[in-house]
């Protein structure tokens, strides 16, 4: 839709000095499948596990009966369960939301568990540092690398400072320069197959590697073709490495989260998750903030911090299961 939608040059004035670009339209009908979404899930029965824990176990029994009717196309008093029970999980919810979130809490940062929950979220932040926060400048890394129209060989950091940047421009006036090369569309297409294919691959391999072992090779991996960009001097073998560098990292998030949920107990996995979630978008807003500001400052630094990181969870993925 973008590959059609954005190099369009229509503007619309709404009022004076505000246009509507094709580039605000394609924000819009992006917002469209989210709430299309929020209106289907207010069609689906509330968690079997909520109910329970609410004392509704009735309620949650007849959902569990409705998703296994869905599940296996028979009849819905064909199910064996008869009763739910929850399970003791220790933890006391009584005294309003901040204090079950207090309880919920605290119990994390406790032996067994808080050396492997700090894990996770320094794995977590890094990963998302670098698939969500680099990631969200690749459109705009391949965009500059296609306009350096020249036949010398250059690194991506010698391509990103030869590219024209208006920001960078001393103008009389500001001026908002909205254009994007077509090819730059073929490379995010590509993008999204790379990753497609990351996790078909990852989907083969989780059946003879433990989580640990594939954490470390991904980020490893990661960290390898990251690395290697340095040193690049051809556009689409720096394009591919880049994509490379984002899909090993953004991959490993489903790894890292299935790790979550086997390590803590089921009581305590749903707040690990969130918090350590937490530490990623964390990592995201960190990334996309830091890499935009450093781009043209020192971009050498720029790929290195990303790169660094990715050793540093391949190292603290050792003390994971």
């Amino acid at each position: 839709m973008g590959w059609w939608l954005l190099p369009q040059t229509w503007s619309i004035e709404i009022y004076d000095g505000f246009f509507f670009r094709p580039w605000r339209l394609q924000l819009i009908l992006h917002t469209l499948p989210g709430l299309l979404a929020a209106v289907l899930f207010n069609l689906l029965p509330e968690s079997p596990k909520f109910l329970v824990a609410q004392g509704r176990t009735e309620e949650a029994l007849a959902v569990v009966k409705w998703i296994h009717m869905k599940n296996s196309g028979g009849k819905l008093a064909e199910m064996d369960v008869t009763e739910l029970t929850s399970e003791a999980s220790g933890i006391q919810h009584n005294g309003g939301c901040l204090k079950s979130m207090w309880n919920q809490t605290v119990p994390l940062f406790t032996y067994p568990y808080v050396v492997r929950f700090v894990v996770f979220c320094l794995i977590q932040f890094g990963i998302f540092y670098t698939c969500a926060g680099v990631g969200l400048w690749f459109p705009e890394i391949v965009n500059r690398i296609l306009q350096v129209k020249t036949e010398e060989s250059r690194t991506v950091c010698q391509m990103l400072d030869f590219a024209p940047n208006v920001t960078h421009l001393e103008l009389q006036e500001e001026v908002c320069d909205d254009s994007i090369d077509t090819d730059t569309f073929v490379y995010n297409l590509f993008y999204g197959t790379i990753y497609v294919v990351g996790y078909i691959i990852l989907g083969f391999l989780v059946k003879y590697f433990g989580r640990r072992t594939l954490l470390v090779g991904l980020l490893g991996s990661s960290a390898f073709v990251g690395l290697s960009l340095m040193w690049l001097t051809n556009h689409s073998a720096t394009i591919l490495f880049l994509a490379m560098h984002l899909m090993f990292a953004g991959v490993s998030i489903s790894v890292v989260n299935s790790s979550v949920v086997a390590f803590f107990p089921t009581h305590m996995r749903a707040m690990a998750m969130c918090i350590t979630l937490m530490f990623g978008r964390l990592g995201t807003f960190a990334g996309s903030n830091i890499i935009g500001y450093l781009f043209d400052i020192n971009c050498h630094f720029t790929f290195l911090i990303s790169v660094g990181l990715m050793i540093l969870c391949s190292t603290a993925a050792f003390f994971i299961k």
